[in-house]
């Protein structure tokens, strides 16, 4: 046992690389007398020598033998001292104050129970719990008045617990004590910080920089100096920065350029804790000087370098801002292409999508859509509908989304943003788009009745574009076709075949209306006109088409109702002649047989 606890004794201070040696020495001695009155210790030691290599299910196991088999002895809570030391290490503040807390309560004559209660009174700090934490500091300082001799290091989480609770004057005694007492101590550098920090909130301006400089001065590489050294180009204290904040803090003149200070920190101190405020505090930097795409690098260096750190948000608002002011920019040079490449380059501005202002987030779908990615546009826009509220932003989604449905001929979605914002107010001009877009829809799903209704009155619309109202008019001359309603086909064709013609878009649906427009004039009556439209038409078509033959037949049929015999024989006789294969140069030649045979009857009959 004794030769046990000096392998213990010796490598205390590292466990891990000794683990087998002192294991095996505990082991041996438990064997050899499984009796004596030091197997409680040696368990302990077994225990915590596992725990500390993190073996945890063999730790748990010796602890619980010790707690089970020796329920009185005095080592037992250290148990909970151990564990809490072991959760504390790794981070797990609540476990750790829980087994702290279990110490206290549950052995509050044990010897150990000072330290259990300022471990307890160091995980309250580290979860936050500032008033349970002063209350146990009080506690050890009224049990132990002298305990900060012993363990100068109580004045200084102390000093950390009234800090935090704002009670400054307490903080200051505290550090200065502790600082007094060692000064060579690991943590004098974030003592002499700190107290440079209350001297600021005090207002005592000079002792503070006093504070900032020994310690900018003296240790210059570690975290206090570091941190003096932001304080100093700050003028302030800044640890949970806002951009207002910052803004001012910059306005004032520093010998010192903080992005200087901010870059060296980072550069050549990526594992401190002061590097992620530095890197946000860039970012600020850069969009305090307008330097807006230095901005956005630092803001995605920073989503790189500490992707899971609680300051992330504050540098997507910082993000988010200067990419507002990018957009400005480069929409307007309708530089689309270029502002999706931002978008895409800095990941950061997409989780900062609720800190950009809605002109910048429009410009954003309006660039991926004529960049040619309509289904990014509408992720952008949508939102924007989503309540159906009408504001000047969500009736600029709504064109876009419309745009976007339309291209990609989705009739159903155009018809359920169109009700959606059936109650919202338009300018006249976005009311025929919207009025245009659900007519077009309605049409493609066949309902043809709803659609009517919004062609006709699309077509009396007159700032309504040339294109557009010659749709609506090519629409309407097919229903009254299909209605049989000649006179009213005539009137709507002719000026469909007008619009057709000054824009010289959508030829087939131009060709559509010259042929319903030779039926009307023909069924009218009106052959001058429909001879002269078949001209038209058929200066259209490919001699040899079947649409070219049958216009052939009908401009015949059209010389024929006109009398003019002679014209109707020779464009059949053609027609028989050049095409004697095809169906329509087999009904020419059949029109010209029953016509002789017609003729030859009547002469039979005069005769």
């Amino acid at each position: 046992y004794s030769l046990a606890g000096l392998n213990f004794d010796m490598h205390k201070d590292d466990l891990a690389d000794n683990f087998r040696l002192i294991e095996d020495s505990l082991q041996e001695a438990i064997n050899f007398n499984t009796k004596s009155h030091r197997v409680p210790a040696a368990l302990l030691q077994l225990g915590l020598v596992n725990l500390r290599v993190g073996n945890l299910p063999e730790a748990r196991a010796y602890f619980n033998i010790l707690r089970k088999k020796f329920p009185n002895d005095e080592s037992v809570p250290l148990i909970n001292y151990y564990w809490g030391e072991y959760w504390y290490g790794k981070r797990d503040y609540q476990r750790a104050a829980d087994e702290f807390q279990t110490l206290v309560q549950e052995y509050p004559e044990s010897k150990f129970v000072r330290e259990g209660s300022l471990g307890l009174a160091k995980a309250f700090v580290k979860i936050g719990r500032y008033k349970e934490a002063t209350q146990i500091a009080d506690y050890i300082d009224k049990r132990w008045p002298r305990y900060y001799v012993e363990y100068p290091p109580l004045l200084r989480i102390t000093g950390d617990i009234h800090y935090k609770l704002g009670q400054l004057k307490k903080a200051k005694a505290m550090y200065l004590t502790y600082y007094n007492l060692l000064p060579e101590a690991k943590s004098a550098d974030l003592v002499l910080a700190r107290l440079g920090d209350i001297y600021s909130r005090l207002g005592e301006r000079a002792a503070a920089l006093e504070f900032y400089e020994k310690t900018a001065r003296d240790f210059p590489d570690s975290q206090g100096g570091l941190l003096s050294k932001m304080r100093l180009v700050e003028h302030g204290v800044y640890d949970d920065p806002t951009i207002e904040q910052m803004f001012r803090a910059f306005e004032q003149p520093s010998p010192v350029g903080p992005d200087q200070v901010y870059s060296r920190i980072v550069a050549d101190h990526p594992d401190s804790p002061l590097a992620p405020v530095a890197q946000l505090k860039l970012t600020m930097w850069r969009l305090y000087n307008g330097d807006y795409l230095d901005c956005l690098a630092a803001a995605t260096k920073f989503h790189k370098m500490f992707p899971e750190n609680p300051l992330l948000p504050k540098v997507r608002e910082t993000a988010g801002q200067a990419f507002d002011k990018v957009a400005a920019t480069l929409m307007q040079d309708r530089n689309y292409a270029r502002l999706v490449k931002l978008w895409r380059d800095n990941p950061i501005v997409e989780g900062a999508r609720d800190e950009l202002n809605d002109r910048t987030e429009l410009a954003l779908a309006l660039s991926l859509l004529r960049t040619g990615h309509p289904r990014e546009s509408l992720s952008v826009v949508l939102p924007f509908l989503r309540d159906g509220v009408q504001t000047d932003s969500s009736t600029m989604a709504l064109m876009l989304a419309l745009n976007i449905y339309e291209k990609s001929d989705s009739w159903k979605e155009i018809l359920k943003l169109a009700g959606k914002a059936r109650s919202w107010r338009f300018t006249p001009d976005q009311r025929s788009r919207v009025e245009y877009a659900a007519a077009v829809a309605l049409e493609n799903l066949g309902d043809k009745k709803r659609s009517e209704k919004l062609w006709a009155r699309l077509a009396a619309d007159p700032e309504l574009g040339p294109s557009k109202k010659s749709l609506a008019l090519y629409y309407l001359t097919k229903a009254a076709s299909a209605r049989k309603d000649a006179e009213q086909t005539e009137v709507l064709a002719v000026d469909a075949v007008d619009l057709f013609q000054q824009t010289g878009k959508d030829k087939e649906k131009y060709m559509d209306t010259l042929n319903m427009l030779i039926d009307a004039q023909a069924s009218l009556g009106m052959f001058a006109d429909a001879l002269k439209t078949s001209e038209t038409y058929n200066d259209l078509l490919k001699q040899g088409d079947p649409a070219w033959a049958a216009n052939r037949f009908r401009t015949a049929s059209i010389h024929r109702k006109m009398g003019d015999e002679k014209q109707w024989r020779s464009i059949l006789e053609k027609m028989r002649d050049d095409m004697p294969s095809t169906i329509y140069g087999r009904m020419a030649a059949s029109e010209l047989s029953a016509n002789s045979l017609e003729r030859r009857a009547q002469e039979l009959s005069y005769n």
